[in-house]
Parts: C-alpha cells; structure tokens; sequence
C-alpha cells in the first residue's frame, strides 16, 4: 500500500466517526439529553469509532504482518515466545504510552474533583 492509499484511509475513518458523532450530537439535541450526555456520548461515540476504525482496517492493511508489527522484539510471527522474562503487552503498552495515561488519570482527577465541587455538575438521572 502506498502512503496516499494510506492517508486516504486514515482521513476517512475520521470523517465517518465526525459525521456519526455529529448525528449523535444532533439528535440528544432534539431530544432534549443533558448537554453533559450529548459531549460525553459524542467525544465516546468519536473515539470508539475511529480507534476500531484505525484497529480494524488502517493498521491491518498497512502492516503486511499484523503479529510482528506489534511484537516489540521485532521478531516474526513463527518464532517461540516463551520467554519468562518478557514484558506483558499491558505493561509495553503502559510504558510506551506513560504520558498518555498520565493525562487520562488527570482528566479523571479532575472530573472527580469537579463532581463533588460543584453543585448539579454530575446526576445520576434526569
């Protein structure tokens, strides 16, 4: 696959997942859902689409192996991985990504520290 094949790709699992976010967005309007709801389900709605989109077709067609794409040792998909000393995916992923899950904790922080501050901010129900 060439880069523009590529690109095209990417650019449009993010228009998909804009335009269905966006008629999300449309009809808790109309229906009159919290504002709270309508930006949490969207951005939710957004993510979720465009993370299985980049998943499911962007990172298997470009990557010819999928399995030694994500191996960290760079080896193939027919040797052993049997070694006791090896990382856990979860924990290569934590450490390639430390700065990513330090502003999710913050964010979550925050949103915590803003539900018990301010009054109404966070309801269980409408």
């Amino acid at each position: 696959m060439n880069r523009s094949v590529f690109s095209f790709n990417k650019w449009l699992g993010f228009i998909i997942a804009a335009l269905v976010a966006g008629v999300s967005a449309i009809l808790g309007w109309v229906d009159d859902v919290p504002m709270q709801n309508i930006v949490f389900y969207a951005l939710a709605i957004f993510a979720l689409i465009l993370w299985g989109w980049h998943h499911l077709s962007v990172n298997w067609i470009h990557s010819a192996d999928a399995i030694a794409h994500h191996d960290p040792q760079g080896r193939g998909p027919t040797e052993a991985r049997d070694d006791e000393n090896e990382a856990s995916y979860v924990r290569l992923l934590i450490s390639k990504n430390k700065g990513g899950f330090i502003w999710l904790l913050v964010l979550i922080a925050v949103f915590v520290a803003a539900t018990f501050a301010i009054e109404g901010f966070f309801v269980w129900h409408n």
